[in-house]
């Protein structure tokens, strides 16, 4: 994974837990301005998100 990916996949998990916390809603347009890219660009990053959250027996989005 390259760098700047993982620094994308840190800021959307950054996102989201903000979110999250404030029990919020986000949409994909919205997040893809937060972290500067397109929405249709968010599924792989997302998925990493998840399957790091996953990893640490997390809540899905939960960094």
């Amino acid at each position: 994974m390259q760098t700047f990916e993982v620094d994308r996949v840190d800021r959307i998990a950054d996102v989201l837990s903000g979110v999250a916390t404030a029990k919020g809603l986000i949409g994909y347009g919205p997040l893809a301005r937060r972290v500067d890219t397109r929405p249709d660009f968010l599924s792989q990053p997302l998925g990493k998100v998840s399957r790091r959250a996953f990893d640490k027996g997390s809540p899905c989005g939960a960094p």
